[in-house]
């Protein structure tokens, strides 16, 4: 129903952009309808669809008599006041508005005008038909309703740049930095260097124009462990700003860290017990870094699964191993104090994975640390595009 009210109030404005300007030039409208009305309409300001389908008369019928004498079939002369009925001709009376039955559109019948209202010209042009017009006249009425639909999509955008405005993240606020592709780091960028400005001017968001900046600077000014640094860009160095997109992995791209945050139950994810707060480490033994990585390496499995041959091909391909750092709680002996049984707790247990972090939500207890576990996952027919 959304859709259909959408639709219709698309097709309104349009038919009224042709409308409003016929009417401008003084060119008769006959029919304005909203949906298309073959054998009969919903309504009409002439007449209802019961007298059309009952070939009824119209409620009103305008005539007037013609104006000069009428002939008999015998030659003799007819005095229009005593004329038939069926001698008189139909007077127009304005524009007939009506709503149709078939939703595929809309349609404005104009006076001497070839479309697919299928109209008769008449034999002499008459001053309100549309041919009759001059030529910019005729252009701007049948340019009308593309000019309203575009005058539409304007103020659409328009407001809700008003009432919402335009939000993002600026790029010197990515506390997480960049994650840059090998090319990126023969230049001189290191993963995590969050960018600031160039010798051109301060980089404001993360879109098109940030490449463009990177790709005509010689310098790019950036923060590495809250320091700043400048990295110089060789000056035979040329950046090509398509290829800086369409290398794989891309030059650069927020750093997200691989950590899962929410698991929708009944997914892959869930079955496999990925939990919320797991950072993933490996998959099928490929240490990784970040989710950046995560997703390249799910892609180029992608890659692989469309080039199987057998069933078991993709069997095999969609059975991913994941190595995880799950946080545990660690109960430490009374007889040890905080710093010393960190630094041993660490030493005896060589296969945790620590961090100077503690779980995000979790409380900070110098009597129970919190260390991240490897786990292994083996997730079987797994939906690539789900993972």
């Amino acid at each position: 129903m959304q859709f259909l009210l959408a639709i219709s109030l698309l097709v309104l404005l349009h038919e009224l952009g042709h409308f409003t300007f016929a009417k401008l030039f003084k060119v008769r409208v006959t029919k304005f309808y909203l949906f298309f009305n073959p054998k009969f309409h919903i309504l009409s300001t002439y007449d209802t669809w019961v007298r059309r389908l009952l070939k009824l008369k119209p409620e009103v019928v305008p005539t007037k008599a013609p104006e000069a004498p009428l002939s008999s079939p015998e030659g003799d002369t007819i005095d229009p006041k005593e004329a038939p009925s069926g001698a008189a001709e139909k007077e127009y009376v304005g524009t007939e508005y009506g709503l149709g039955w078939l939703p595929l559109g809309g349609y404005c019948a104009i006076d001497g005008m070839i479309d697919e209202t299928n109209q008769k010209l008449s034999a002499d042009p008459k001053p309100w038909e549309f041919r009759t017009k001059p030529v910019w006249q005729r252009l701007l009425i049948m340019v009308g309703g593309v000019l309203v639909n575009f005058l539409l999509a304007l103020f659409i955008y328009s407001m809700i740049l008003f009432h919402w405005g335009e939000t993002y993240v600026p790029v010197e606020k990515m506390t997480l930095g960049m994650k840059f592709n090998s090319e990126a780091k023969a230049l001189g960028f290191q993963d995590g260097d969050i960018l600031v400005s160039t010798d051109r001017g301060k980089l404001k968001k993360f879109d098109d124009d940030l490449f463009r900046e990177v790709s005509k600077a010689r310098t790019v000014n950036v923060i590495r462990q809250g320091q700043p640094v400048a990295i110089n860009i060789p000056e035979n160095t040329d950046l090509n700003l398509l290829n800086m997109f369409k290398s794989t992995p891309m030059f650069m791209r927020p750093f997200l860290p691989a950590v899962v945050d929410s698991v929708m139950p009944g997914t892959a994810a869930a079955q496999i017990g990925l939990q919320p707060g797991d950072s993933i480490l490996a998959i099928n033994g490929k240490a990784i870094d970040s989710h950046n990585e995560f997703t390249d390496e799910i892609a180029r499995l992608g890659d692989v699964l469309a080039t199987a041959k057998t069933p078991a091909d993709s069997l095999r391909v969609r059975t991913v191993e994941l190595v995880i750092g799950r946080w545990v709680e660690s109960t430490l002996p009374d007889s040890l104090t905080a710093s010393e049984s960190s630094s041993s707790l660490l030493t005896s247990h060589s296969s945790l994975i620590t961090s100077n972090r503690h779980p995000p939500g979790r409380p900070l207890s110098p009597a129970h640390p919190w260390l991240r576990h490897p786990v292994k996952l083996r997730a079987h027919h797994l939906p690539l595009w789900l993972s």
